[in-house]
């Protein structure tokens, strides 16, 4: 899951190259240009503080996480089950390709007697 602060520095990043855009598009002198892109930066701290915020304080991690043990343990066997009918099919495959390479390798070995 995305952590809260992760989330914050990511709306600071996005903020920050949002005020470069800003800036540059708007030909600031180098005080504006950087005074434009600190504040820009600021209110996307802001926005980003007062959503993660938001969201630790109104979502619990119970309703965002619950899983159904039941069905997750379901789907699992059926992958586990699924799994042992293909190992047991390439098991059989390698099987049929050594009795191949025996009978090959027996009738090399009763032409080369010839």
């Amino acid at each position: 899951m995305f952590r809260s602060e992760n989330f914050i520095s990511f709306f600071v990043v996005v903020g920050f190259f949002i005020g470069l855009m800003f800036s540059i598009l708007h030909e600031f002198e180098p005080f504006k240009f950087l005074y434009s892109v600190f504040v820009i930066s600021s209110l996307f701290y802001i926005i980003g503080l007062f959503s993660s915020s938001f969201f630790v304080r109104y979502v619990s991690p119970k309703q965002v996480f619950e899983l159904d043990k039941e069905a997750l343990e379901g789907m699992i066997d059926r992958q586990i089950n699924e799994l042992d009918k293909k190992e047991n099919s390439l098991r059989e495959f390698h099987y049929f390709i050594q009795e191949i390479e025996k009978e090959i390798e027996t009738s090399t070995k009763k032409e080369e007697k010839r």
